[in-house]
């Protein structure tokens, strides 16, 4: 206080405020939180009257913290969020971290667990990037307890140990202890008591080192509970009784300990001492809702008093309203004859709008069958070519391949008068059998009936390889891939005019097949090195070129031929639906 006497006495503005600013904190730490928001509202003033950017977030970050110790959560929450607008236009992104961690404290005492777990990776990602290293254990472990709340053991293991790591390379001595603690308490509901109490004893080590007294009462009464469990009374008792002392300043943690101690000596027959327990924890129990009820009577009559100041201030702006009203009344035919012109003007806009999109439809609907009409139109004639194909098959393998080998055997017969000319015969026909044979796999390949593409296409590279001189080579990358037999027939027709076009038109020596899937797209590319040709220049391509195409837009694909001297590269890509 005398320091505000003599910044007044001096006029130092400044001063004033800055004193508001630590006297707010010092009320908050002190647990006198409506003091502590009239002394940040003040520094407030000061923060308006000088438009400080950096005043404004650091203000609305206290009230936040004060909201957020009386329970009055959605104020808290709306203060900092005015807290991370205020720093974000100064630029100060490197306070973002512990904001964010402060948003998702108040989101985990609501219950609201998926929100908390985004504000503290939020955090998290600011805590990284400016490499805060004990900001970065911190949100590890306000993580951990989110998910150890859900009752995510295994991830909330996961987390604390990340902590534990950081806590321990920077020698955070409380972290490391709280991390050894949590640990402890994931274990127990995890049912691995013995590792839950070597988690204690480290965290009870460095406690005792380093004098967490409160921390230390709250590792004691976990210790206490898991040798109750293991029938190991008098060391129970021994932790409980070693905790009362050093849990002065918390009332819950006491009352706790007088609870546990009750029961244990309950268990032991020592009725005299269960009593004298039993009475300090109703004791602490009444001092305890007591306080609760208080703090809650303090938090409403603020309220009130709020809502007070709110009304007498709706009251002020009822009566502008009524001035402005009246004033409103006197342009209210004006507006009313503006509001009745934009009204019609809307209207025809609106109708005319209404008009082209019907006609627009009406024009993609037309496209639409179009478009229908010409994929039912390539559906049969591919259907009827591969049906044709396997009729023509059909008849050169039972048909003509059968009287050739009929001819062969009766030939064979006759060989003994005329060996030499029924053999040159013979040769002849077998040659001619070969070729009736490859016909008839070509137009039905074996491979693609009885295999999938994949088997298909590589069989049939294989034999192109072995019948020409140019390099054929076939790659497949990707998953398995189960098509249906109308698709992998299109697909291994536009192999073949490629391959084809390749060897023939293009004269090339080496040709790459590459078959590629990836979850439901699949992408074939056939490269050659033979002399090209200008696609865009083609008028009228020919007829393998309008197969392959027909074939692709059949299957709702995607066509790219790029072409020059070095050589031709076709790539189809298909969505496989």
């Amino acid at each position: 206080m005398i320091h505000q006497i003599v910044y007044k006495q001096v006029g130092d503005e400044r001063g004033l405020a800055q004193t508001h600013y630590k006297f707010g904190v010092i009320y908050r730490y002190k647990g006198d939180y409506r003091k502590a928001l009239e002394a940040f509202d003040k520094y407030k003033i000061y923060v308006e009257r000088q438009q400080d950017t950096f005043g404004f977030g650091n203000v609305a970050y206290q009230k936040g913290v004060v909201y957020s110790l009386q329970g009055d959560y959605e104020n808290s929450l709306k203060e900092y969020e005015r807290t991370l607008h205020w720093y974000e236009l100064k630029q100060d992104t490197a306070s973002f971290g512990f904001v964010w961690n402060s948003i998702g404290l108040v989101q985990k005492n609501l219950m609201q667990y998926e929100k908390a777990l985004h504000s503290f990776e939020q955090a998290q990602y600011y805590n990284l990037k400016f490499n805060k290293m004990a900001d970065i254990g911190g949100a590890y472990g306000n993580m951990a307890t989110i998910y150890f709340l859900q009752g995510n053991y295994p991830k909330a293991e996961n987390f604390q140990n990340k902590a534990l790591k950081i806590n321990q390379e920077i020698n955070n001595n409380w972290g490391i202890a709280g991390s050894y603690f949590s640990l402890g308490n994931i274990a127990k509901l995890k049912g691995n008591k013995n590792q839950a109490i070597s988690y204690y004893l480290k965290a009870k080590e460095i406690q005792v080192r380093n004098k967490y007294f409160k921390e230390l009462a709250e590792t004691k009464i976990g210790l206490a509970l898991l040798y109750r469990e293991a029938n190991d009374i008098d060391k129970a008792k021994k932790e409980l009784l070693e905790a009362l002392p050093m849990a002065k300043e918390s009332k819950n943690v006491r009352k706790e300990i007088h609870r546990e101690l009750k029961e244990m000596y309950a268990i032991t027959l020592d009725h005299k001492d269960a009593l004298h327990h039993a009475n300090l924890y109703a004791l602490l129990k009444d001092s305890i809702l007591n306080e609760e009820n208080i703090k809650q009577i303090n938090f409403l009559s603020e309220q009130y008093e709020t809502k007070k100041k709110d009304q007498e201030i709706a009251v002020q702006q009822l009566q502008l309203t009524k001035q402005e009203s009246e004033l409103d009344k006197k342009n209210g035919l004006f507006r009313l004859a503006l509001v009745g012109l934009f009204a019609l003007v809307a209207l025809l806009l609106g109708s005319w709008i209404i008009y082209t999109q019907r006609q627009k439809r009406k024009a993609q609907e037309l496209i639409a069958l179009r478009k229908q009409s010409e994929i039912e139109t390539l559906e049969s004639l591919i259907q009827g070519e591969e049906k044709e194909r396997l009729r023509i098959a059909q008849e050169l393998h039972d048909g003509v391949n059968g009287d050739l080998s009929a001819i062969k055997f009766k030939l064979n017969s006759l060989q003994e008068n005329n060996a030499k000319e029924i053999a040159e015969a013979v040769a002849m026909l077998d040659k001619s059998c070969e070729q009736v044979r490859a016909i008839s796999h070509n137009l039905v390949p074996p491979a693609l009936e009885n295999f999938d593409l994949r088997t298909a296409t590589s069989d049939y590279c294989y034999k192109m390889n072995a019948n020409y001189a140019s390099e054929i080579s076939f790659q497949y990358l990707g998953d398995s891939l189960e098509l249906p037999k109308e698709i992998e027939i299109n697909i291994y027709r536009i192999i073949q005019e490629l391959v084809t076009n390749s060897l023939k038109h293009a004269q090339a020596n080496e040709i790459h097949v590459q078959l590629s899937s990836n979850e439901k797209i699949l992408q074939l590319t056939v490269e050659d090195n033979g002399m090209g040709f200008e696609a865009h220049k083609t008028s009228s391509p020919g007829m393998g070129l309008k197969n392959i195409t027909s074939r692709v837009d059949y299957l709702g694909g995607e066509l790219d031929i790029v072409s020059n001297k070095e050589g031709t590269s076709v790539s189809v890509l298909l969505t496989i639906k």
